[in-house]
């Protein structure tokens, strides 16, 4: 299996779903921290799929 690197935009998307996350688990924000475990899950779903698909 060939991996390459993501793009710069897949790269900041998932870093920009896990520091939501993050903020969501250790602040009171109603709406993320509900789904903390989901976001964080989309945000390696993302780097993941940039990883392994390349031109994602």
């Amino acid at each position: 299996m060939n991996t390459s690197a993501p793009k710069k935009t897949t790269l900041w998307i998932a870093v920009l779903l896990a520091a939501l996350a993050f903020v969501g688990k250790y602040t009171s924000l109603p709406i993320i921290s509900a789904y903390v475990f989901e976001i964080m899950a989309a945000a390696f779903i993302i780097l993941l799929l940039g990883v392994l698909f390349k031109n994602i």
